[in-house]
């Protein structure tokens, strides 16, 4: 399940990039059944991970991507605009104060907080890498907005230099299980 905050903001990106009438080519495109949260997302209600992955699918069909590396961008700037929307006021100063090691700390916690059925495991490397790995998450283009999340937390807390990847998708799958993230700082 996935949490309806997520769609939110996901759901903004999305019309600024398309604009009203084309997102509504977008929504036309998700099933019936999944229609709710890609029109009018509540923030507090849990949806259908396969709702997210569809309405991830359309973004890509209808912004006519033609391969994995022609959207990734698209998608982290998703998930930094998620990050700075939802990251907000006491989180932010927390990151701040926790720093990098604080940070990591949290992001197993941050990935419960949009996708209930997440497990995550997260392995430091030394100074200033870490791995995380997450499963029961294996929604299509979401490893991206992730790193665009993760990456825009991370800067948060340690300044510009942070960096994220996910193994999977630079291999060109749109989804995997699990997820394993190189993060460093």
């Amino acid at each position: 399940m996935a949490k309806g905050s997520g769609f939110v903001v996901c759901r903004a990106y999305m019309l600024e990039q398309l604009g009203a009438t084309t997102y509504g080519e977008l929504s036309a495109r998700v099933p019936d059944e999944y229609r709710e949260p890609v029109d009018a997302p509540l923030p507090s209600k849990w949806y259908p991970d396969a709702a997210y992955a569809a309405m991830n699918e359309a973004y890509v069909q209808v912004r006519g991507f033609s391969d994995i590396e022609s959207c990734r961008a698209d998608f982290e700037a998703m998930g930094e605009r998620t990050a700075h929307e939802n990251l907000n006021g006491v989180y932010r100063a927390l990151m701040r104060f926790m720093k990098s090691s604080g940070a990591l700390a949290m992001l197993p916690l941050a990935w419960k907080q949009y996708f209930k059925a997440s497990s995550c495991h997260t392995k430091r490397h030394g100074d200033g890498r870490a791995t995380l790995t997450v499963r029961n998450a294996s929604i299509s283009y979401l490893a991206p907005v992730a790193v665009g999340w993760q990456r825009a937390a991370l800067r948060i807390a340690s300044g510009p230099q942070a960096t994220v990847r996910e193994c999977g998708f630079d291999e060109g799958r749109i989804s995997a299980d699990p997820m394993v993230y190189e993060l460093t700082w």
